[in-house]
Formats: structure tokens, sequence, C-alpha cells
């Protein structure tokens, strides 16, 4: 009996209790465990067998950390010396080649929401401050008002 009621009356919203959840904790947009999965199958491909003794696993495993960290390195300098036409506006001034262009692009795609936001936090939702430490559309409304650049402090830092 309250199982059936749990399946009939609760089982269809579970996906809204999920989303309330995510959408209060920081995650940095990682709301699958398919990062994880895909990185152990390439770490499984890369030490190619089951049989190797600790040593010869930790050279595999250590250069494919360097490789990874490198390549992450490579795609943080280049946005650092490369400033896209996207970003030209005057609210990024003081954040370009300070982060990434993945964080500026989720700021672009938040500031598309700033005319029907306004200011008001409660519309807004906050979920970008919330899930990314990034700001959201009632704040950087905010510093449109005011006609500053997004400060770096407004960034919430690794």
């Amino acid at each position: 009996m309250a199982y059936q009621y749990f399946v009939d009356q609760w089982l269809p919203y579970k996906e809204r209790f999920v989303y309330a959840w995510t959408n209060n904790v920081m995650h940095y947009s990682n709301t699958t465990t398919n990062r994880v999965e895909s990185t152990h199958s390439r770490l499984k491909q890369h030490i190619g067998s089951s049989q190797g003794n600790f040593e010869t696993c930790w050279v595999q495993i250590h250069a494919l950390l360097q490789a990874s960290h490198n390549a992450i390195k490579a795609s943080f300098e280049k946005s650092n010396n490369v400033v896209q036409h996207r970003f030209s506006a005057s609210m990024f001034y003081l954040l370009r080649g300070e982060v990434s262009i993945e964080v500026l692009d989720k700021i672009l795609d938040e500031s598309k929401r700033m005319s029907n936001i306004g200011t008001d936090s409660l519309m807004c939702g906050c979920i970008l401050r919330k899930t990314c430490g990034l700001p959201c559309a009632h704040e950087l409304n905010e510093f449109s008002l005011m006609g500053t650049p997004i400060l770096p402090e407004s960034i919430h830092p690794l």
C-alpha cells in the first residue's frame, strides 16, 4: 500500500527533487558521472593490461595525468592569449585573460537573461551563482546598471 502510494504520488516528480537539490549545491556543472566514467575508461585503455605491477601502472597513470594537465594548461593559455569577438563587450574587460573561455561562455549565456530578470534575485533564482560560483543574471544586471565591468572578485575561486 505505502509502496504503491509512493510510486503513484511521488515517483513521477523525482526529477524535480533532484533538480531542486542540484541547483543549490556548488558542482561547477558536473551533474553526471560521465566524466569520471570516461576518464576511467581512458585510463584502462592507456594502461592496457591488468597484469602490470605497481611501478608500471604508476608510470602509465602519471603519464596520462601529465598529458591531461598539459591539455588543460594549453586551453587556459589560449583563453589568456586569444580575445574572441563575443567577449569584446566592456562588461568582460577585467575578466579577459583571467578566466577560461568556458567561464566567459557561461557568463555570456547568463547575460542573455538580464533583460527579463532585472535586479530581482527571487526571479533570477541565482542558479549560476549557487552551482558554479559565477555572477548570475541579476548580478550582471547590477554591474550593467552601475556601468562597471564584471569584477574578478565576483568569480568564485577554485
